[in-house]
């Protein structure tokens, strides 16, 4: 009886130490394409500076309310600013999760609140991701266009997407110039 009973607590523990490597495992993996995907994303947003679409691309853009101690409370993966001087900020996320999405309004909407030249808040997902994640960005965006929920995230889409409506933005800044 003891013996059966130490052989089933190392088998529990050899269990839980290999659910906890694996947790760390998927982490780490999770982490590395998210960082990936924003490579990605940053990479396509210089190229449409380079391009002149847009004249400035901050990484890491931060803020803070001038009445906090904390100067950099509020984040935003990118900043990109047009050649009129309105600005997007831009978030990127692999995983369409609820619990980021509302840290992720929080700051968009101090975000906003700080800088009145920000007119969107995006939300970007890598264009390989896959269906249900997909399906689960699409179903999150038809809430905030439906007004199901509230958002001051002003549109969720693909990088392709989000380049696509940038290159657009440009062109309209441009004709209205003429």
């Amino acid at each position: 009886f003891v013996w059966m009973r130490f052989s089933l607590l190392r088998n529990l523990s050899f269990m839980i130490r290999e659910e906890f490597v694996m947790a760390q495992f998927d982490y780490v993996s999770n982490s590395a394409n998210g960082h990936d995907a924003q490579d990605v994303l940053q990479n396509k947003l210089l190229r449409l500076r380079r391009d002149g679409d847009l004249s400035i691309v901050v990484n890491t853009y931060r803020a803070g309310d001038p009445a906090a101690l904390n100067a950099e409370q509020f984040y935003a993966p990118f900043m990109i600013q047009f050649n009129n001087g309105s600005r997007w900020i831009v978030f990127s996320t692999t995983s369409c999760r609820t619990d980021r999405i509302k840290g992720q309004q929080w700051d968009a909407d101090n975000l906003k609140r700080l800088d009145s030249n920000i007119e969107r808040a995006v939300l970007t997902y890598p264009d390989d991701v896959s269906a249900i994640e997909r399906r689960n960005f699409q179903k999150q965006k038809e809430k905030y266009e439906t007004g199901r929920e509230i958002s001051r995230i002003d549109d969720i889409l693909s990088h392709k997407d989000l380049v696509r409506q940038i290159q657009q933005r440009a062109v309209d800044i441009y004709d209205a110039a003429d």
